[in-house]
């Protein structure tokens, strides 16, 4: 615990030098699919299985919402 305590300061400091991952764009967009489809304007047959799939999309859709 106490070497978690020491790393956060720098950890934190470090995290400014990152910038957009390069499947954000994707990812907001699978978040906007989900939202549709819960809301029902989308199909269950619009997501192809192309791997995100399977991180789930109730993050994906929040981060969207935002």
């Amino acid at each position: 615990m106490l070497v978690a305590a020491a790393l956060l300061p720098t950890m934190v400091l470090a995290s400014f030098d990152f910038g957009v991952t390069w499947d954000e764009m994707a990812r907001h967009q699978y978040g906007e699919h989900v939202w549709e489809f819960l809301i029902g304007v989308r199909s269950g047959s619009f997501f192809r299985e192309d791997g995100g799939h399977r991180y789930g999309g109730l993050f994906d859709m929040i981060c969207a919402a935002a």
